[in-house]
């Protein structure tokens, strides 16, 4: 399931990365986290299929990416980029809309959280009873 988690912007005056360079950024506010991603390897992204390393925004006397949370990488079938953090949240947002976002067409597009499904006990024998373990106590 998807639930609309927040939204991505351009960031308006970069932000430093880890080796104190300037850089244009995307931001990704999703919920309490804002998340950043290099301009750079976002168009190396879709340019070869590799991954972009996702990183933690701060705003301490200006914006800074402080440390890789997670990648991002295009869906197989080439229709959403998909963000895996390490705290172990999935974000996903269209390819299309992040495309003309980068372009300068768009001012900015919609993040959607992956929320896993539950999963319900099934039986090798097709009944669902709960396992005879939980029936008991043991």
């Amino acid at each position: 399931m998807i639930n609309r988690a927040g939204h991505a912007v351009r960031g308006r005056n970069g932000a430093t990365d880890e080796d104190g360079r300037l850089t244009e950024i995307i931001e990704i506010k999703a919920g309490n986290c804002v998340l950043g991603i290099k301009t750079g390897d976002l168009r190396r992204t879709f340019a070869s299929g590799r991954p972009a390393e996702i990183w933690t925004v701060r705003r301490e006397w200006g914006c800074r990416l402080s440390e890789r949370e997670g990648k991002g990488v295009i869906s197989q079938n080439k229709r959403a980029f998909n963000i895996e953090t390490i705290s172990g949240r999935r974000f996903t947002i269209s390819l299309e809309s992040l495309k003309n976002l980068l372009k300068g067409h768009l001012s900015y597009v919609y993040v959607g959280e992956i929320i896993p499904a539950k999963r319900k006990y099934r039986s090798p024998t097709g009944s669902d009873m709960a396992p005879p373990a939980a029936m008991t106590g043991a």
